[in-house]
């Protein structure tokens, strides 16, 4: 009924879909304006460079602990390729933010969606619920005294009716004789 938060794909598939989601050219573009990766490259256009800096990065699966790349494997680094030294570690310092954002955001969206979710259902068995609280107290309202619960006092009220008949049926028969 309710959706994982958790994603199934395989590794490659989802780092993938994260890398070219979080590093679209229409996503790097502020940060192109901001850093200018390519100071060499004048000419070029803000979506231009955004364009390379998104060709430019690379992710790379590698074992967590070690950080030695692996083939299979969910953690991954990312590398950003730049001539200049200090501009390729502040874009990859900033790149890496962007990863993160972005993967606090799907995770918030998802984890939003899956509450809407459980509250709708949450809304839907309490008016269920309502309905058979409505029902039962119908129930007793026509049937109270047949109920398993009035059992004990629905026999005494019967041996005392019972009691009650057999002293009535004395007093026909002493009265007839």
């Amino acid at each position: 009924m309710v959706a994982t938060t958790v994603v199934n794909t395989a590794p490659d598939v989802q780092i993938e879909l994260v890398r070219r989601r979080a590093l679209s050219p229409d996503e790097l573009k502020a940060l192109v304006a901001r850093l200018n990766p390519y100071p060499d490259e004048p000419d070029l256009s803000i979506a231009q460079k955004a364009t390379m800096m998104s060709l430019d990065t690379s992710v790379e699966k590698v074992d967590p602990i070690t950080f030695k790349p692996v083939v299979n494997g969910t953690a991954f680094s990312i590398y950003y390729n730049n001539p200049n030294a200090v501009v390729a570690s502040q874009i990859a310092g900033e790149i890496a933010k962007i990863f993160l954002a972005y993967n606090r955001k799907s995770r918030t969206e998802s984890a939003e969606q899956t509450y809407q979710f459980l509250l709708q259902k949450s809304k839907l068995v309490e008016i269920s619920m309502r309905d058979a609280d409505q029902k039962i107290s119908e129930f007793k309202r026509h049937y109270g005294a047949a109920l398993p619960e009035d059992q004990m006092r629905n026999q005494q009220s019967m041996d005392r009716a019972q009691i009650t008949l057999d002293d009535v049926q004395a007093h026909i028969r002493v009265a007839e004789q």
